[in-house]
């Protein structure tokens, strides 16, 4: 499933903002970070690939001049394994 759109990241930031993406919400869904599989900086943003604590495998961009989030899902999620509600 190849959607993208505007997110909401919960981030660790320690040193720099957007450390490590924690918790985003997706298509109405809280999904859970597992892992942080790859990151990589390019020109004014950061990204992230991680994998989730149901399986899917999302791409997270954050747009540093813009200061806002967008999500690709590379691989969706098993069936019932997100949280649906308030982040």
């Amino acid at each position: 499933m190849e959607v993208e759109e505007a997110a909401t990241v919960e981030c660790y930031s320690g040193v720099r903002f957007a450390e490590r993406p924690l918790v985003f919400r997706f298509l109405n869904r809280r999904h859970i970070v597992e892992e942080v599989v790859k990151s990589w900086r390019g020109p004014s943003v950061l990204n992230f690939v991680v994998a989730t604590r149901g399986g899917g495998i999302f791409q997270l961009t954050y747009h540093e001049s813009a200061d806002d989030w967008t999500i690709l899902c590379l691989a969706a999620e098993k069936p019932g394994a997100t949280e649906r509600g308030a982040p």
